[in-house]
């Protein structure tokens, strides 16, 4: 019975040893703990004070004054997506950007607050002076 026990574990000895120099080794593939990645954010945030879309990325925010029918269509199932694609596409990089300083009396607090610690730039965008529709009561 020892013997039988000696053999058995010499065979699984001697398989292991045999597979362990027979298997195939794959290089490396994983990135390096040292290796950077490039990633980014971008946010967006509808201030109902000044009726802008905003867009917060890690550095700027960027406003945008929305007309009276894009104030309507954010508030829409699809609209804040529409207007934030818009935003990107042909707004950001586009138009013209003024700066404007956190110190602005015309900035309400809840922009200051997404703003906090990044640079502010309300977009130019040609705003078409709109009149009010007309009223069916006179």
């Amino acid at each position: 019975m020892r013997t039988e026990i000696i053999t058995f574990s010499l065979v699984c000895l001697v398989g292991c040893v045999y597979s362990a120099a027979h298997t195939t080794k794959y290089p490396r593939t994983t990135i390096p703990y040292y290796a950077h990645s490039e990633s980014s954010q971008i946010r967006f945030a509808y201030d109902q004070v000044l009726h802008q879309l905003i867009a917060i990325t890690g550095s700027t925010c960027f406003l945008a004054p929305l007309n009276r029918d894009e104030r309507d269509h954010i508030h829409s199932s699809t609209g804040m997506t529409e207007l934030e694609e818009k935003m990107m596409k042909d707004w950001i990089g586009k138009l013209a950007e003024t700066k404007i300083y956190h110190d602005d009396t015309h900035l309400p607090e809840t922009t200051l607050h997404w703003c906090a610690r990044r640079d502010i730039y309300l977009l130019e965008r040609n705003m078409n002076v709109m009149t009010s529709p007309h009223s069916v009561l006179g």
